[in-house]
């Protein structure tokens, strides 16, 4: 009676490497929530789109930007006296935006205080692009929006670093 080695496959390091990406990508899978996979800015777009959502008034929301920004803006603004940094909490509260559904855009600075221009979005719903009536314009980079948060990268306009690099704003109406 003749007896059979079973064959077996020699563990290499390519071979682990190749298994293990394969089970981690799996897993991912199974337990990913939907839209998970989604690309940046099209997350809660539905079947009409971003613009749905972004159409309303929207307040700065000082936390939420704290939440998302990166630790370079937190060090910033935690190196600032206590009066300073209770004078930017309180200008983020009278900050709002309102993406009008024609187009339009208002960013109220202060009280009594806008800027005015137009919006329109682009890179597939993930870019707002805004035109102030002065000329100037700005990008904004869309990492969350949902019928009640919209987060974003603040575009550059100025060789001035902002203290936040990333805005989170709630939705006033709905």
């Amino acid at each position: 009676m003749q007896h059979y080695k079973p064959y077996i496959m020699k563990q290499t390091s390519t071979n682990i490497y190749k298994t293990t990406i394969v089970c981690l990508s799996a897993l991912i899978l199974l337990i990913s929530p939907p839209g998970f996979s989604q690309a940046p800015g099209k997350q809660g777009e539905g079947k009409k789109g971003v613009a749905p959502l972004l159409v309303g008034s929207w307040a700065l929301d000082f936390d939420r930007s704290m939440l998302y920004s990166d630790t370079g803006s937190a060090a910033r603004f935690n190196s600032k006296k206590e009066g300073v940094k209770t004078r930017i909490r309180d200008s983020f509260s009278s900050r709002s935006m309102v993406f009008h559904d024609d187009g339009g855009y208002t960013f109220w600075v202060a009280p009594g205080k806008a800027i005015t221009g137009s919006w329109s979005l682009s890179g597939n719903g993930q870019l707002i692009l805004v035109r102030f009536a002065d000329g100037r314009q700005i990008q904004h980079t869309i990492m969350k929006i949902s019928p009640s948060e919209l987060v974003f990268t603040v575009g550059r306009t100025s060789p001035v670093t902002r203290l936040f690099n990333v805005w989170g704003l709630t939705k006033l109406n709905r």
